[in-house]
């Protein structure tokens, strides 16, 4: 929902990439906001405790995959949130 928000209000070209300054280094299409959210919706789905079930016999690998998982989406997480973060601070 936030992306939607800011999709209406963002202007054409976006930074998409920082420097260690925060100082944007890279610009791109406002459509890029969509990227965190499209992935945040695929890995859950790939990575699903039934294709793990099924790829995964022993019980220690099953939960090793999903503590990965759970790391990948924590990651993915904390970056769409410090990307909004210097979003709203740049305004």
């Amino acid at each position: 929902m936030i992306s939607l928000y800011l999709y209406m209000n963002l202007p054409d070209i976006i930074p998409i990439q920082f420097g260690i300054t925060l100082i944007p280094s890279n610009w791109g299409s406002k459509a890029t906001i969509f990227i965190f959210p499209i992935v945040l919706l695929l890995v859950p789905t790939f990575m699903s405790k039934k294709t793990i079930n099924s790829q995964e016999k022993s019980i220690t690998g099953r939960i090793a995959t999903e503590i990965i998982m759970l790391i990948v989406l924590a990651v993915i997480l904390i970056m769409m949130i410090g990307a909004y973060y210097l979003y709203f601070k740049m305004i």
